[in-house]
């Protein structure tokens, strides 16, 4: 484990380890979760529709952030993913499901660190459900949530292109 976690713990973070197998992490962790392996996405959405159903998401970061519309199209595909549901394709019971979804909507920050996630055939689902989690809940490069890489500037092209004649 990271020390920058275990000083955040230390700190009072909870780590929650969401992983098939009992890791290092899982011993060093508040909560661990097994879940039936490449089950990620369908988790996330389970506690992405508990937390839209409950209307739990960060009102003033959607409102500011997400794109006028995007909320009633999230809630429409986000309509089946119901906890009940996903637990049976993740394997973790839809109580843990919905407690987990409560905890981080309520927390003050959350970050997600997917390093296996990211790499299953489903990567792109994934991800996609990982961001929608953390654009409603409101930890999009906020302090102490999912920090944004930083972009370092590309060298300037010799010579400058010109550019298109529109």
């Amino acid at each position: 484990i990271p020390k920058d976690i275990l000083d955040a713990k230390a700190r009072g973070a909870k780590l929650v380890v969401i992983d098939p197998i009992f890791t290092v992490e899982a011993a060093k962790a508040d909560q661990w979760i097994p879940i039936k392996p490449s089950g990620d996405t369908a988790f996330f959405a389970g506690m992405i529709h508990h937390i839209i159903e409950q209307h739990l998401y960060d009102k003033e970061f959607v409102e500011n952030w997400i794109r006028e519309g995007d909320l009633e199209k999230l809630k429409e595909w986000a309509s089946d993913k119901t906890p009940d549901k996903m637990s049976d394709i993740c394997d973790v019971p839809p109580e843990t499901i919905k407690a987990l979804a409560e905890e981080c909507a309520k927390a003050p920050s959350v970050g997600v660190d997917s390093f296996k996630g990211v790499m299953l055939g489903n990567a792109l689902d994934f991800s996609h459900a990982w961001c929608i989690f953390l654009s409603i809940t409101g930890n999009v490069d906020n302090p102490g949530g999912q920090p944004l890489p930083d972009l370092v500037s590309l060298a300037p092209v010799e010579p400058e292109p010109a550019p298109p004649d529109l």
